[in-house]
């Protein structure tokens, strides 16, 4: 046992020579050839295949060599131990094969193992297939991209465990995977998926839809392709909202920017903490976000005229904000017996702050009004 731990492969040669079995089973029920192949020394399982030891014995976790060889992502005695393990069916006390633990291995484990056989279908306790987990992985999407899967079939899985939507974002999901996914879903699907609310993380009650997770890490790339795909640019989590809501309330200005270019509502009301963009800007401190909603964003794009007779002109930049409306109230009212020249003068002292500052009272109602330069 100790010789094929350690990756031994001579040491364990002198041993079966000597009357050692192969089939010996520890305390946690593993013979040699589990440990053989946690340790990625392929002569030693060689050494132990050819004294007879048994490819389909479990272990206490009811886990067999191949499994082990998987979850160490062992690529070469993966290889080794597939061609010489007969129980395609084979699952752990947990209801996994070993397809199930190729999520750790190389593109190319995962592959041989569904040509060899292996059901990519194949429901594990909690509902998670192999397919599902591997079209959420970066390395493993683009290879289950190009296979000839039942994806009305995936459904019926994904409808089981909210975990398993492959297009749920994270902070390292590439453009590129989410774009080839989308390709090769059916548009059905791809309606459906993009409505399905996905588990964040070990978390249960963080519940998101695909473009408020892309907005959650300011994946600009990611978001485009979504919203182009059909993706509700005003759709909202149960926890912070509207997919705006959120990339606000991270910071993520580029991402604000997108989704307010698009379409998406600056002043809706959320479910979450914030009631809107500009409130969730305020409330989290993202200075240069909230500038941005309340003026810049009217001035920091081209201009284009409408005027039939100027239609060759090129776009010129916008005049600026020439007038900015705030409902007067509270603190800044016309007291009574207040003679008007004085509380003329009152407020133009009180105006010299106003460029800094918005009533959050008052957040939900402020206007602002442009017009255009000469």
């Amino acid at each position: 046992m100790l010789a094929a731990k350690l990756g031994k492969p001579n040491a364990l040669k002198i041993l079966l020579e000597h009357g050692a079995s192969p089939s010996f089973q520890n305390n946690e029920q593993a013979t040699p050839l589990h440990l053989a192949a946690a340790s990625g020394c392929l002569e030693s399982v060689h050494a132990l295949l050819a004294a007879g030891a048994a490819t389909s014995t479990q272990d206490y976790c009811m886990r067999m060599p191949l499994m082990i060889a998987c979850i160490w992502g062992k690529h070469d005695m993966v290889s080794l131990l597939a061609q010489v393990t007969t129980r395609r069916d084979a699952v752990d006390m947990y209801g996994k094969s070993a397809l199930h633990f190729t999520k750790t291995c190389r593109p190319a484990t995962f592959m041989a193992l569904l040509d060899l056989g292996w059901d990519p279908y194949l429901r594990d306790m909690t509902g998670d297939s192999p397919i599902s987990t591997a079209l959420q992985s970066e390395q493993l999407r683009p290879w289950a991209c190009n296979h000839n899967f039942d994806w009305m079939t995936l459904w019926d899985h994904l409808a089981i465990n909210a975990r398993q939507n492959p297009l749920a974002i994270y902070r390292k999901t590439s453009a590129s995977g989410i774009r080839m996914l989308l390709k090769r879903l059916p548009p059905s699907l791809v309606r459906r998926l993009l409505e399905t609310e996905n588990v964040d993380g070990s978390l249960a009650s963080i519940r998101r839809k695909p473009l408020c997770g892309a907005a959650r890490w300011g994946k600009t790339r990611i978001m485009e392709v979504l919203i182009d795909a059909g993706a509700n640019i005003n759709s909202q989590d149960a926890r912070l909202g509207t997919p705006v809501i959120i990339a606000t309330s991270m910071g993520h200005l580029n991402a604000v920017k997108l989704l307010v270019r698009r379409g998406a509502h600056v002043f809706s009301f959320g479910h979450g903490p914030y009631t809107s963009a500009v409130h969730a800007a305020a409330s989290t401190g993202r200075d240069e976000v909230l500038q941005w909603l309340l003026s810049k964003r009217y001035t920091d794009q081209g201009k284009i005229t409408n005027a039939a007779e100027a239609s060759e002109r090129e776009t010129k930049p916008w005049s600026g904000v020439r007038c900015l409306s705030i409902p007067i109230g509270d603190a800044w009212k016309r007291q009574r017996g207040q003679g008007l020249w004085e509380y003329l003068l009152f407020m133009e002292r009180e105006k010299k702050n106003w460029r800094r500052m918005v009533v959050r009272s008052e957040l939900e109602k402020v206007a602002l009004v442009f017009k255009e330069g000469e």
